[in-house]
């Protein structure tokens, strides 16, 4: 026997329950409380089947956007910094320039690179930065993107352009 038939079994058992209610002892109190007993039971099935099915569909809208959701793709991925330091630039609005500084998430291990520039920013195997060599801008030098090491040593100039005039850090005037 399945269950689907034992459904039916228990449905027409109760039928008949209810038709021998009414025509041996016509009580019509019992009958009408039967009656608002069983409305009551089927409101609080369709309610539960509302409140299953709203939950079924939350769950499958939030797996639906974590797995096809913007963090999920074409999101770059964390650089791997060393030691999970964090770059920070003290920036001072007269020169118009900041003084770069890592630290430990935790505040502790403050490092002070020594260097002076505009922006700077990890590089994404966490072991050097990529800063704008402000130190080298004067008559005739224009300015230059740098590399210098996780500790503020080695500083390194990238002069790989064919055109000596040409000022990465200024917009050209129109």
């Amino acid at each position: 026997m399945t269950i689907d038939s034992r459904g039916r079994r228990a449905g027409e058992d109760f039928r008949r329950a209810i038709d021998d209610l009414g025509s041996s002892a016509p009580d019509r109190g019992s009958i009408a409380r039967f009656e608002r007993v069983r409305a009551r039971k089927q409101r609080n099935r369709r309610i539960g089947a509302t409140l299953l099915a709203t939950g079924v569909t939350v769950a499958a809208i939030v797996f639906v956007g974590r797995v096809f959701g913007p963090a999920g793709r074409g999101a770059p991925a964390a650089p791997n910094l060393p030691g999970g330091l964090i770059l920070y630039g003290d920036w001072d609005a007269q020169g118009q320039r900041a003084d770069w500084y890592t630290a430990q998430p935790d505040g502790s291990g403050l490092r002070d690179l020594k260097v002076s520039a505009t922006c700077a920013v990890w590089f994404p195997e966490g072991d050097r930065i990529l800063i704008t060599d402000d130190a080298a801008v004067g008559p005739g030098r224009p300015l230059r993107p740098a590399v210098i090491d996780a500790d503020g040593s080695n500083l390194r100039s990238l002069d790989a352009v064919s055109d000596p005039e040409l000022n990465r850090g200024v917009q050209p005037r129109r």
